[in-house]
């Protein structure tokens, strides 16, 4: 890396960069930076290799935006099952009253 701090992810060198290991979280995030990069990019960030530790803002928003589009999906989602879980007990409940009617004048 030849001396220059540089971003994990992008390469670039910016002069506003966050230490992900230092500062590993970010505000209203289940995951710390380094957990984040490498479930969303397959990229482990280890305290121990000689990569560099640092992380620029553009990169940190575009990790902020994944993590709330991965909220919002997954809320949808949630919801989504909800209604089809509600949908199949309606039925399944009308069908039971029909077989009981059909029953009853057996």
């Amino acid at each position: 890396m030849t001396g220059q701090i540089k971003c994990r992810l992008c390469l670039d060198q910016v002069y506003n960069m966050k230490n992900m290991l230092l500062f590993p979280t970010l505000s209203g995030v289940d995951l710390t930076i380094p957990e984040s990069i490498s479930a969303f990019f397959g990229i482990k960030v280890d305290k121990k290799d000689i990569y560099s530790k640092m992380i620029c803002a553009n990169c940190l928003s575009v990790i902020e935006l994944i993590h709330m589009y991965r909220k919002k999906f997954r809320s949808h989602q949630d919801h989504l099952i909800a209604i089809v879980k509600t949908e199949t007990e309606d039925e399944n409940e009308k069908s039971f009253a029909e077989y009981q009617n059909v029953n009853r004048f057996l």
